[in-house]
């Protein structure tokens, strides 16, 4: 597996030539180490990602709305990525308000 710094400089070079992925990463956490990671990883694999990148913790707003960006970008992957600690705590909340705030 390759370091971090190793996917990082990979990225300083030209891909314009490679094979392109269109590719979505959205997630209700800090994305942009994983971002980085996977745009590295494609380009060591010969691949040039073309990445969307979803802001920060706007997961329901990006797959519920139609006309929002991640549809219009149409990538072929999308990754989502979730905090478990953040999902428990929603459940929580839902259990709680379903049981009538008990």
């Amino acid at each position: 597996m390759p370091e971090f710094n190793e996917l990082k400089k990979l990225l300083k070079k030209d891909h314009t030539g490679l094979p392109t992925i269109k590719m979505a990463l959205v997630g209700d956490t800090a994305t942009q180490l994983l971002s980085t990671a996977l745009r590295g990883m494609g380009a060591k694999r010969g691949y040039n990602i073309q990445l969307f990148e979803g802001g920060y913790n706007q997961v329901e707003q990006l797959f519920l709305n139609s006309e929002s960006e991640l549809h219009h970008f149409g990538a072929e992957v999308i990754i989502l990525f979730q905090s478990t600690h953040k999902l428990a705590k929603k459940l929580r909340q839902a259990m709680r308000s379903d049981d009538g705030g008990r």
